[in-house]
């Protein structure tokens, strides 16, 4: 199947539009992947990707093993997939669109929600990984919640739903 796994990098993010078996492809189960289904797939070219690969892991995301593949990293949560790329290793597309990714600022306008039952625990993670926080964990309508920033820029918000306020 080789070549037949195709997508394009818009800016620092992976828009992969593939489907099909791609479990046969790489040759381990997925939990939720259905085949056919269509799956929200993001795609994130960093900088060093074991750190970034090591930080998502510590955040409850599974890697699926692709030793053939040495500039990506094949990451889930639920029916998510992150695809981390090496920003310099990895092709693009085109090269107009290689040179903004290699020589621009990485993440800029982009959010990633990761739901968490734990925000608090998440919070001190980052704080001894010295990753910077944009908003301390605050308690807002629908969840707990905070802002950090990965290794490359990117702005995740954790949020730790809670049970709605009886408004009687």
């Amino acid at each position: 199947m080789q070549g037949s796994l195709s997508g394009f990098f818009c800016g620092g993010l992976l828009v992969a539009p593939w489907l099909g078996s791609v479990t046969r492809w790489i040759g381990v189960e997925v939990h939720g992947f259905v085949p056919g289904a269509r799956q929200l797939k993001i795609g994130l070219r960093v900088r060093d990707l074991d750190r970034s690969c090591a930080l998502y892991l510590k955040l409850g995301f599974k890697q699926i093993p692709h030793e053939d593949q040495p500039n990506l990293r094949y990451l889930t949560l639920g029916h998510t997939w992150l695809i981390l790329s090496d920003r310099y290793g990895h092709g693009y597309h085109n090269a107009e669109r290689g040179d903004a990714a290699k020589n621009g600022p990485l993440g800029g306008g982009f959010v990633l929600t990761v739901p968490t039952q734990d925000v608090d625990g998440v919070y001190d993670l980052w704080r001894r990984e010295g990753l910077r926080v944009t908003l301390a964990p605050e308690d807002v309508f629908w969840a707990r919640i905070f802002y950090g920033l990965d290794p490359d820029g990117y702005e995740l918000m954790f949020e730790e739903f809670h049970p709605p306020k009886n408004q009687s």
